[in-house]
């Protein structure tokens, strides 16, 4: 329980700076998901049910390009319990057992052997793919196997649900002259200069 809750608390938030910050920037994604949204959350009942619908059509189509965009822990470290040999594009590696690597899952979900205009924010680049990603498919946010995250199932309702609040209740619009984060990372990824939009409060909510 403290893993859940202690490792979800910052990752939520992160998450929440970057998918408005690609909803400012990106007006066209911000009002198909709005659009998306209404239709589905007729009453205005955000159930499991409703979240389940939302994540598998649109919603989470934009939730995988922010997290494939801008993970918000940039790399995971893993050690090797065995003597492993890798075939890397050709290149044969040993990896001897007790080595520490370290996984750049920043790099992963924006290497462009396996992604179309990778640096692109490209939501329907998702559809017809699963709408819970796997490294096989190069999406590694929340690691792969066994010891993937385990707190992935919750993180995506959180975020989902968090998402569904900000868009149904505010508009968000690039700050005057624009503006682009300063990414660091380190445990999280975060920003130096923080991260800026102008929110404007739907007249409708």
């Amino acid at each position: 329980m403290t893993t859940l809750c202690a490792a979800g608390h910052d990752t939520t938030a992160f998450f929440g700076c970057y998918f408005t910050f690609l909803l400012a920037r990106h007006p066209r994604v911000q009002n198909k998901l709005k659009d998306h949204v209404r239709s589905v959350l007729k009453d205005g009942q955000l159930t499991p049910e409703v979240i389940n619908t939302l994540l598998n059509g649109y919603l989470g189509q934009v939730f995988n390009e922010t997290l494939r965009l801008y993970s918000v822990i940039p790399f995971i470290k893993r050690e090797a319990c065995k003597d492993t040999v890798v075939d890397s594009m050709g290149k044969i590696i040993d990896i001897p057992k007790g080595v520490e690597l370290l996984i750049p899952i920043c790099l992963i979900n924006r290497d462009k052997d396996l992604w179309e205009d990778p640096n692109a924010f490209r939501p329907e680049r998702w559809e017809g793919l699963p709408t819970s990603p796997s490294a096989k498919q190069g999406f590694f946010c929340f690691s792969y196997g066994t010891r993937s995250c385990i707190g992935k199932s919750m993180a995506r309702v959180e975020m989902a649900a968090m998402a569904v609040r900000l868009v149904t209740r505010f508009s968000f619009r690039e700050p005057p002259g624009g503006f682009r984060p300063d990414i660091v990372g380190g445990i999280s990824l975060t920003s130096r200069n923080g991260i800026w939009v102008r929110v404007e409060k739907e007249e409708a909510a």
